[in-house]
């Protein structure tokens, strides 16, 4: 199969993930945007090559099931994030990253 426009317009390396893209993989309002979040998922999925935040996927849960219209069901939203876990969330700690010392680590 041919690459297509977006794997030969990408770097090499992890890519973070935004939740935009994610939204808007879902968000069927969005007819421009959805099968360009689609492509780049899929990408990702295929080269492994995916991150994120638990941040992340927290404002995912959020916005699909609370702010979409119609919302995404909650078990489905349950069932991307449980998905989504495979590319290891990077666990966000706002003290450290204001770099106040979290107790226990100096």
């Amino acid at each position: 199969m041919p690459p297509t426009r977006i794997e030969t317009a990408c770097m090499t390396g992890p890519y973070f993930v935004d939740t935009n893209v994610l939204v808007y993989a879902r968000d069927r309002s969005e007819a421009k945007k959805q099968p360009v979040a689609h492509a780049w998922l899929a990408y990702l999925w295929r080269t492994r090559q995916g991150r994120l935040s638990s941040q992340v996927l927290q404002e995912y849960y959020q916005v699909v099931t609370r702010r979409l219209r119609p919302g995404l069901a909650q078990a489905t939203a349950r069932d991307d994030i449980r998905d989504l876990l495979a590319w290891q969330p990077a666990v966000v700690n706002e003290d450290e990253t204001l770099g106040v010392p979290v107790a226990g680590h100096v």
